[in-house]
């Protein structure tokens, strides 16, 4: 364990830390306290970080796009909780922003939180329960809309880049499985800050501006097969949500 956390500090000199948001200063104190804690897990997790800096720093853009394309993988997956979906939209949205696709963010600013929401991912599909929230927020809502018929919805635009982009080599081999568009979605209220988290039951009711919504509720049926995840959820009509 002492001789990872010294590899670790010792990689942390050795970074280029421009704009990813952390200095090597809070690094090597993040690796101090996982050795502090005696726990291997934390001190291999913020090697593995840390590796992942590295990683970036040797080539930013292709790691930038191993991020996009597996944020738009798996952005729609029926696993991930809304929560985690907004964070991720929100990031394919900013990937379409940044110096990826010739615009002014920086892509190491995206790094982090990247890498931290593919873990989250990762870890949702493990601790998948079989409840789906198949909420729209408005950071999803706001990708998978098209500006117009003729353009392509950012979501597509940023699938599609992610696709061409990288040499099969570099692809994840993780391909999704289920996707919450297979089923009848809701979306947020427009008075709400944040996502939706399902209830217990996975049933709501929402009202709209001028009428009321009609619900029909099925028994809901989740699979964990590649073949199929069919779900009949709440039908909701809703206003729409801007971001």
């Amino acid at each position: 364990m002492n001789a990872t956390h010294e590899e670790t500090v010792r990689m942390v000199g050795e970074l280029n830390l421009q704009d990813y948001g952390v200095t090597a200063d809070e690094l090597k104190d993040l690796a101090s306290k996982a050795r502090e804690s005696n726990k291997e897990e934390q001190v291999n997790a913020i090697r593995a970080l840390v590796q992942a800096l590295r990683d970036a720093n040797d080539r930013i853009s292709i790691e930038g796009m191993r991020y996009l394309y597996f944020l738009t993988q798996h952005v729609l997956d029926q696993e991930l909780p809304a929560s985690l979906r907004e964070e991720v939209a929100s990031l394919i949205k900013r990937y379409m922003g940044s110096r990826l696709n010739f615009a002014t963010t920086p892509v190491e600013s995206l790094i982090i939180e990247s890498y931290r929401a593919k873990l989250a991912i990762k870890e949702s599909h493990a601790k998948f329960d079989g409840k789906v929230d198949a909420t729209i927020g408005k950071n999803l809502k706001e990708i998978l809309t098209p500006a117009s018929e003729e353009e392509q919805s950012i979501f597509q635009e940023a699938k599609d880049f992610a696709e061409m982009a990288l040499d099969e080599s570099d692809k994840d081999n993780s391909t999704p499985k289920s996707s919450i568009l297979d089923v009848k979605p809701s979306e947020e209220k427009p008075s709400e800050e944040t996502t939706t988290t399902q209830s217990e039951t996975t049933e709501t009711t929402e009202t709209t501006e001028s009428t009321t919504a009609s619900v029909e509720t099925t028994e809901e049926t989740t699979a964990t097969t590649q073949a199929a995840t069919t779900e009949e959820a709440t039908t909701v009509e809703t206003t729409t949500v801007e971001q």
